[in-house]
């Protein structure tokens, strides 16, 4: 509808231009948008997801006319082939663990917001893949909600993730009439909300099952080239522990930065999550936690990668116990901070 709708009635005569405007300017909605996935686990769904995902210029810097035949030619068949059994492995009967447990985050905090009697909508887009973010920019804004907050759901800024969705969300406005304000939460792995639930998830899991003699702090890797370039990401990271190491009962030596799901042939970020492992079991380090504090939600990368791959590395290489802690998903305490957050951000807007 390009904004009309909030025009009811335009009275065209000559000498009299009056616009009758709705009542609505000050709807607010709030957009949650996370990765994405591939909608079924097989390679036609995969290919189409990791096609979407591998064809943005924010996460691919090649040139197209380099990168696209390698893509197509290469990339797409090989690895849609390989994640299908890593998929099929994860799936659960509502869908993907990211789109199950981002359901599940998303019915938790309008049920919240219910109970706080906040008129706020809330809704759910994927970066990659459905619902997308233009759908749900379009659909909010034919139903005339002005003041639309964006949070990407990485809490550490990356310009292959945050920055992608700021810019997914800004092509929406480029062919409307009556844009919508849109908001962005850059960042908030500083936030006290985040970290508190941090702490709560990690500690809880040690009051059931004990403490490790060694947590690591897993984050998705990144090729150093992006950091060269000015990208803030791995500061983010090395703050972000810093804040756990402050926050937490643990002794901070006994906690360790490591980087996972590595692609590609180029230098990425280091100490690899497994080289890490690797080490621990060799020096007689027989019992580890991980956490990945860069996924608010399981994954791919958590459940199939850490959960079960990195496992399997620790115990082979001569450890004896392994635990992966669950990410935030829809855990009561990160629910609430969650939308004490949401409502700190739209406050006096």
């Amino acid at each position: 509808m390009n904004g009309f709708s909030r025009f009811q009635n335009i009275n065209f005569k000559e000498g009299d231009f009056s616009l009758k405007k709705s009542n609505n300017d000050n709807l607010q909605a709030v957009l949650l948008v996370h990765l994405g996935t591939p909608d079924l686990p097989n390679r036609k769904s995969i290919r189409k997801y990791l096609s979407q995902f591998l064809s943005d210029p924010r996460v691919i810097k090649i040139p197209k006319i380099i990168w696209y035949p390698i893509l197509y030619c290469l990339i797409l068949p090989i690895r849609s082939r390989k994640l299908q059994s890593k998929y099929v492995s994860i799936w659960k009967k509502d869908g993907s663990p990211l789109r199950f447990y981002s359901k599940c985050q998303l019915n938790c905090i309008k049920q919240l917001f219910e109970e706080k009697k906040l008129n706020i909508k809330i809704e759910l887009a994927m970066r990659y893949g459905s619902p997308s973010i233009l759908e749900i920019l379009r659909n909010l804004h034919s139903q005339n909600y002005q003041k639309i907050l964006i949070i990407p759901m990485y809490p550490q800024y990356s310009a292959s993730t945050t920055a992608s969705v700021v810019d997914e969300a800004n092509r929406y406005l480029t062919n409307v009439y009556d844009q919508p304000e849109l908001r962005f939460i850059k960042r908030f792995y500083s936030s006290q909300y985040y970290i508190s639930a941090i702490i709560h998830q990690i500690e809880s899991s040690w009051e059931k099952r004990g403490k490790p003699e060694k947590l690591i702090i897993s984050f998705h890797g990144l090729p150093k080239s992006s950091i060269k370039s000015g990208d803030p990401y791995y500061l983010d990271c090395i703050e972000t522990v810093n804040l756990i190491k402050r926050e937490i009962n643990f002794l901070r030596e006994n906690i360790e930065i490591s980087f996972q799901s590595r692609f590609g042939f180029l230098p990425w970020l280091k100490p690899s999550t497994n080289f890490v492992l690797k080490k621990l079991a060799k020096e007689g380090i027989q019992n580890v936690d991980v956490f990945c504090p860069g996924f608010v939600v399981d994954c791919l990368e958590t459940i199939e990668e850490i959960a079960n791959e990195s496992r399997s590395i620790f115990l082979n290489a001569g450890g004896k116990k392994f635990h992966y802690i669950p990410a935030l998903n829809q855990s009561p305490k990160w629910i609430e901070n969650l939308s004490l957050m949401i409502e700190e951000h739209i406050q006096n807007w």
